[in-house]
């Protein structure tokens, strides 16, 4: 999961989304984070119909639907000591947080700029 927060984390500065108090990305909860992204994807169904706007909804609401899943099916499990995952478990959330990564980092980059949908 840690690995999965740090996919989080990319997406939150990408957005340049801000927390309340303006408190660092690094110390947002998963939650407040999520939300804010939430209210992106809102901004984004806002613009006008084109393949620019579907693009960004699809890798933005698919990464969103991602983390959920990872926030409510493991992190918040393990993290409170609520669940245990025997083997295979444990591999289907590697699979899961590796095709994750896999779609942030195919727009997103160490410096987290802007990704340029080409809608206003």
């Amino acid at each position: 999961m840690r690995v999965a927060e740090y996919g989080l984390r990319a997406l939150a500065k990408e957005r340049k989304i801000k927390l309340a108090r303006n408190k660092q990305i690094e110390w947002g909860a998963w939650q407040e984070i999520i939300k804010a992204l939430d209210d992106e994807i809102k901004i984004i169904g806002g613009k006008k119909a084109g393949a620019a706007k579907d693009a960004a909804l699809e890798f933005y609401s698919g990464a969103r639907a991602d983390l959920n899943g990872f926030k409510d099916e493991y992190r918040n499990l393990v993290m409170h000591v609520r669940a245990t995952y025997d083997e295979y478990q444990a591999l289907r959330a590697l699979t899961d947080v590796h095709a994750f990564m896999g779609r942030i980092a195919a727009k997103i980059d160490h410096q987290h700029l802007r990704i340029r949908w080409g809608f206003r």
